[in-house]
């Protein structure tokens, strides 16, 4: 999945509803989906914080932090990522876990991605002009790494194999080395 993404973002890269097309039709198929998504929007009323969320993101993190049970003040980078992931799979409850805390997960990647790649916020109102999607920009283009999580954790289960964190991470980065470096 992640490597059709990056092949619709390379071969597409103006085409961001592409990608978001294709992501819909496989969520559509899904019997298990616990998101309240209406078929369509990934965060529909889950990001309480609307268009102001970069805003509360050291918050969230700070929040996600203390459930996890590591000090609030730690510097947010690659291996932290890979650290988080490895104390998300040791839960026993997993995957409430994760749809519970899902906004402050796809909040630290943005917020690592933002401090280690230079990458800045930019908040999307979805065409149901009601849910407000975290995306990143780069060099005047939007990267949608919120949809690489969901992938991860609720379609193709690959967290266990690699780490979600730290995935979706490596595929920002990647996605910015290929094709958003300007030359």
């Amino acid at each position: 999945m992640i490597v059709l993404n990056i092949f619709l973002f390379l071969f597409c890269p103006d085409n961001t509803d592409l990608t978001t097309t294709f992501n819909i039709g496989i969520m559509e198929n899904i019997d298990t989906f616990q998101f309240d998504s209406h078929g369509e929007e990934i965060l529909a009323n889950r990001n309480p914080y609307g268009q102001t969320l970069p805003e509360h993101a050291d918050s969230i993190i700070k929040d996600l932090f203390t459930k996890l049970q590591l000090d609030v003040e730690l510097e947010l980078n690659y291996y932290l990522l890979k650290k988080i992931d490895s104390l998300i799979l040791e839960k026993n409850n997993f995957t409430e876990f994760v749809d519970t805390n899902f906004l402050a997960l796809i909040t630290l990647v943005g917020e690592t991605a933002n401090r280690t790649l230079s990458t800045n916020w930019y908040m999307e109102l979805s065409d149901d002009n009601q849910t407000w999607n975290p995306l990143l920009i780069y060099n005047g283009q939007f990267i949608s790494y919120h949809i690489y999580l969901f992938e991860d954790y609720f379609l193709t289960k690959t967290y266990f194999d690699y780490g979600t964190l730290s995935m979706a991470y490596d595929n920002i980065r990647d996605i910015i080395n290929i094709n958003l470096k300007k030359k």
